[in-house]
């Protein structure tokens, strides 16, 4: 069994159940607060999230470099990482509490913003500091570790906000609940941190700090950019609407939880070999798995993007309530980026070498994207701002990367897909949507039941019609649910 398929088993669930866990809350709160609440607690979320990557200054990705090539000094490492992010944590809070709460709750439109904000200002000390857990961990070879936290802090997380929203249902009581779960699993994330490098010197220094540093800040930055491009167009309808529409946009605006356990897992397992194969200088080889898994992704997104277009109302309904029925375009325009997950251009970008490529790209994106929002979020409201993130990745960041990974590889961007392939999962798709759309049609108006029905009656005609279409054969079916058990047995027998 692949140990690096196992690993990142491991952590696609951990990931999984973390946005669940996500997910769930946001469900709760969206009935338990009013729009305006339930939207000043979800832009302090943002105010961090949109300036985490910058102020952790790329420490947690820094780690998994420095880590595995300390073999005798890996607890200094650590030591050092976990000074500058708790210097950085001080330094968010001390901005919040010195006039930065007021600033922002002007910058959002939201009055309530600044209690809220001030509030939160421990946040960024107590959680800083966590960040440097995964990569600690599986530097050092404790993946299921990982999961394991991850699984009981969130759940934890969960019954924290909304026992105490519930109880008092607020903004400001959810944000006190945040930093309660913060302080208490920083503990057991240092214990667990310090056993994981347990038996080597804890020698660090200053020049230590400043070499990880050096090295960090870049990935910061680019780690910074990606998380403005998934998240420009939340600040953008939080400063030009009222609380109110963000709470209604940010429900819609959100990634099914699968799909980053699918993309993340998929790129975490190929990226090693692909760069064996490159490395080689076996390029067709490398190209190769890149297609392959390509195609298996399609296999999945494609036919989920149908469906859960057809799901959406119902989708919104069960899990946020009717007051949100109305974020249901906002979520379908979201779900039109899902068929580009399939391709992983930063992949060969890495197996090349190419991180300023990759900081290049993310920075083109966000120009564009920022340009595009604005415009058409005043002209057409919210939509408008979904709309561009589309618009900028279909029209010109698809091309742009399928044209780089062209030139790097030596392939034309027709060698570079399996055509014949993804039409056929095209065609797959379309009927699985259009059977189940029949379906619909016949079913009552109750949300959960349609959603029950159609959602368990299109994984059959997903399985079906692949088959149809010979995209997934019934004996490559077969061994695939042959090949899950197995794993999930080889999973127990380690526990």
């Amino acid at each position: 069994m692949g140990t690096r398929a196992v690993k990142a088993g491991y952590l696609a669930f951990g990931q999984a159940v973390g946005t669940l866990c996500v997910i769930l809350v946001a469900a709760v709160l969206s009935r338990l607060l009013d729009k305006e609440e339930y939207a000043t607690y979800r832009q302090t979320l943002l105010a961090f999230r949109f300036v985490a990557p910058l102020i952790a200054l790329g420490i947690p990705a820094a780690l998994m470099y420095f880590l595995p090539n300390e073999d005798q000094r890996k607890r200094g490492v650590l030591l050092e990482a976990l000074f500058v992010l708790g210097v950085m944590g001080a330094v968010f809070g001390g901005f919040l509490l010195c006039g930065g709460n007021s600033l922002l709750a002007g910058v959002f439109n939201n009055p309530k913003l600044e209690a809220s904000l001030f509030y939160f200002a421990p946040y960024a000390l107590l959680v800083l500091p966590a960040l440097a857990l995964s990569p600690c961990l599986v530097a050092c070879g404790y993946p299921r570790t990982v999961a394991v936290y991850t699984v009981l802090s969130q759940g934890l997380l969960c019954a924290l906000v909304i026992c105490w929203v519930y109880g008092n249902p607020v903004a400001n009581q959810g944000v006190r609940a945040l930093i309660l779960h913060s302080g208490i699993v920083l503990l057991p994330a240092i214990l667990l941190m310090c056993r994981a490098t347990a038996n080597t010197r804890a020698e660090a220094s200053p020049s230590g700090t400043l070499r990880m540093l050096r090295y960090s800040v870049p990935l910061g930055f680019g780690a910074m950019v990606a998380v403005l491009n998934i998240n420009v167009d939340k600040v953008i309808v939080s400063i030009i609407g009222v609380p109110a529409q963000y709470a209604v946009y940010v429900n819609g605006a959100f990634e099914v939880p699968l799909i980053a356990a699918i993309t993340g897992a998929a790129s975490s397992v190929i990226l090693p070999d692909i760069v064996s194969l490159l490395k080689r200088g076996d390029r067709s080889g490398g190209v190769e798995i890149w297609k392959r898994a390509a195609v298996k992704s399609a296999a999945i997104l494609f036919p989920m993007t149908g469906v859960l277009w057809l799901l959406a109302p119902d989708l919104l309904v069960v899990v946020f309530g009717q007051t949100y029925l109305e974020s249901t375009p906002i979520f379908r325009v979201y779900l039109l980026m899902l068929p580009i997950r399939i391709v992983y251009f930063s992949i060969i970008y890495q197996a090349y070498g190419k991180s300023m490529l990759i900081l290049g790209r993310s920075l083109l994106a966000l120009f564009l994207n920022v340009i595009l929002s604005v415009p058409l979020a005043l002209w057409i409201g919210p939509i408008g701002a979904a709309l561009s993130t589309v618009i900028i990745s279909w029209g010109i960041m698809v091309p742009f990367n399928a044209r780089s990974v062209s030139k790097m590889t030596g392939f034309s961007i027709r060698q570079l897909f399996l055509w014949s392939k993804l039409g056929g999962v095209v065609l797959s798709s379309l009927l699985t949507v259009a059977v189940a759309w029949g379906v619909s049609e016949f079913l009552p108006a109750s949300a959960p039941v349609r959603l029950l029905v159609l959602g368990s009656g299109s994984l059959i005609l997903i399985l079906l019609c692949h088959a149809l279409f010979r995209v997934w054969g019934w004996q490559q079916q077969k061994q695939f649910a042959e090949a899950a058990v197995q794993k999930l047995l080889y999973i127990l027998k380690r526990k």
